[in-house]
């Protein structure tokens, strides 16, 4: 009784079965395996990227990404008020929100002072 050889162990016999040239795919990976030993040599070339700052790396930028979540409400302002907001320029709700953040802030520091003290 003859022994059957695995599929796997007759390529030329696969290439013919199926119709596809499985050389181009050697090729490819020889190419990747080069590229791959230039890269462990250290042979790569860093013309191309700006360098780092290595002192801006440690220096995180605080609130950067962070956004706080939007509720929509309505509101009664005064009509002069509101008129003037419209005038400047931008978006006069993202202007309102701003005058609004920045007296919350103030009044937090204004209240960690007087803590602070008494």
């Amino acid at each position: 009784m003859m022994k059957r050889q695995s599929a796997s162990s007759q390529p030329e016999e696969q290439t013919k079965k199926n119709g596809k040239d499985t050389s181009s795919i050697k090729n490819d990976t020889n190419q990747e395996a080069e590229f791959m030993k230039q890269i462990l040599n250290g042979d790569i070339d860093y013309s191309d990227i700006p360098e780092l700052d290595f002192d801006d790396l440690g220096k995180p930028t605080v609130g950067k990404f962070y956004r706080p979540i939007k509720k929509q409400i309505s509101i009664r302002i005064d009509a002069d008020t509101l008129d003037w907001f419209k005038q400047q320029p931008g978006k006069y709700q993202q202007l309102i929100n701003a005058a609004c953040r920045l007296y919350m802030t103030a009044k937090k520091i204004q209240h960690t002072k007087k803590s602070k003290r008494g």
